[in-house]
């Protein structure tokens, strides 16, 4: 009995995370960065505007956030937990600001293990097992749907708008 449950949570997370691979393959490998770092040679951004640089087209300039925001701060967060200290304090920020970013999200504070931007790509994995199990749960126990209904809803709800869009 205990193994068919095993076997069965085991589909269940092999969907999950087949669809992420899909994905964010690359950025999980170590081959490409889950930031939009074409935003940088935006003009007047931060590289110098050159013939080379002139020919990079930002795809999507709503994603700024997570290039001048986000991982500035996940980057002070890295920093500070390698120093010993918990980051509560934000000294760089206008003269400064009380530090709240890694304090309340457990998948925000997985990318505070290292400072390389590929952790955003496994954090995004994490989120979707979290997401995908919990989907399953809701399937199964509150809609009292069979295992393959819920295992169909659990592969396919990481993969929705919410988490591709938000994947930052």
């Amino acid at each position: 009995m205990k193994d068919g449950k095993l076997i069965k949570s085991l589909i269940v997370i092999a969907g999950i995370v087949l669809g992420q691979a899909v994905l964010y393959g690359p950025s999980l490998i170590g081959q490409k960065i889950l930031l939009p770092l074409d935003l940088l040679a935006s003009p007047g951004a931060y590289i110098p505007l050159t013939p080379e640089t002139a020919r990079i087209v930002p795809h999507d300039p709503v994603l700024t956030d997570l290039v001048f925001q986000l991982e500035p701060a996940r980057r002070f967060a890295v920093a500070e937990l390698h120093q010993g200290r918990f980051p509560t304090w934000a000294p760089y920020e206008y003269g400064g600001v009380p530090f709240i970013w890694p304090v309340y999200s457990p998948f925000l504070l997985l990318e505070c293990c290292t400072r390389s931007p590929v952790i955003l790509a496994w954090a995004q994995l994490f989120a979707a097992l979290v997401g995908g199990a919990g989907m399953f749960f809701f399937c199964r126990k509150s809609l009292g749907v069979g295992f393959c209904p819920a295992t169909i809803c659990a592969w396919c709800y990481p993969l929705t708008t919410f988490f591709v869009l938000w994947q930052g």
